[in-house]
């Protein structure tokens, strides 16, 4: 009978496996996909109905819609000054 050290050793004494790469995981999730298609195993989709329903939001509009550090920056100071103040009577 044949056998390796290996199964001997303590498993703090084992070397931990090679990290994963970009290709490995690659070739995984093509594997994947490839059962999934093989078996007509399709993305579960949920869809959700309301009735009633209204939303309401500020969106800014021009030139201020791109998220640049300026334009957030803007944006919050423009909200924050057309907010109601927190004063001390307003907390009570």
């Amino acid at each position: 009978m044949e056998y390796s050290r290996e199964a001997e050793q303590a498993p703090e004494m084992r070397k931990p496996p090679p990290p994963l790469t970009h290709e490995d995981n690659r070739r995984f999730l093509e594997m994947l996909r490839e059962k999934k298609e093989r078996l007509g195993v399709g993305v579960e989709k949920v869809e959700v109905r309301f009735e009633e329903l209204t939303v309401e939001a500020d969106v800014p509009v021009g030139r201020r819609t791109l998220p640049t550090l300026f334009n957030c920056a803007v944006n919050a100071a423009q909200r924050d000054l057309a907010a109601p103040s927190l004063s001390e009577e307003g907390l009570n």
